[in-house]
């Protein structure tokens, strides 16, 4: 079986950093950005202005970005993160094993739908819910071991990877 592992350590700022790179809208956004939209409606009925309506909507999308971009990563980070520790990301077919001083955590591939890549990071995106795990390309100890990781990322995931020759091959 095959097997990539790196050792990581957060820094708050680079986390932050990734999470807010991570974002994209999700079927939770459009629910919540429908669901203001709905309240609107109610209160222009019993209201009147029309405006009302456009003012819950706006609301609702600035309280859904500031829950997705502020307050779920701080919660995160706090939860899990902020001890500073040294963790050992072990990939596998079987998923993805953190282990640290504190804890070890093992997560099937199943839980995540989406593979994803930018420029610095790669991200694993948790099926039917709005959290990601950030993956920092600089982590890896080569780039055999990242190309590792994208062929097992690719076999158990629906992986959306940049064309990359020099990994690819």
């Amino acid at each position: 079986m095959d097997e990539v592992s790196y050792e990581n350590r957060w820094e708050r700022a680079d986390f932050y950093h990734a999470m807010r790179r991570s974002y994209r809208p999700t079927i939770w956004d459009f629910r919540a950005i429908i669901g203001s939209g709905l309240v609107g409606l109610g209160l222009y009925l019993f209201i009147g202005p029309v405006f009302i309506l456009f003012i819950s909507v706006a609301i609702g999308v600035s309280l859904n970005l500031v829950v997705r971009l502020v307050v779920i990563p701080a919660r995160i980070w706090k939860s899990d993160l902020d001890r500073g520790e040294i963790r050992r990301i072990t990939f596998n077919d079987y998923g993805r094993s953190v282990v640290s001083k504190s804890k070890t955590v093992d997560t099937p591939w199943s839980i995540y739908g989406d593979t994803r890549e930018t420029a610095n990071y790669y991200f694993l995106d948790m099926k039917q819910r709005p959290f990601t795990t950030a993956v920092r390309k600089a982590s890896f100890k080569t780039p055999e071991d990242e190309a590792l990781f994208r062929v097992i990322a690719g076999r158990n995931s629906k992986a959306r990877f940049k064309p990359n020759f020099d990994l690819d091959h």
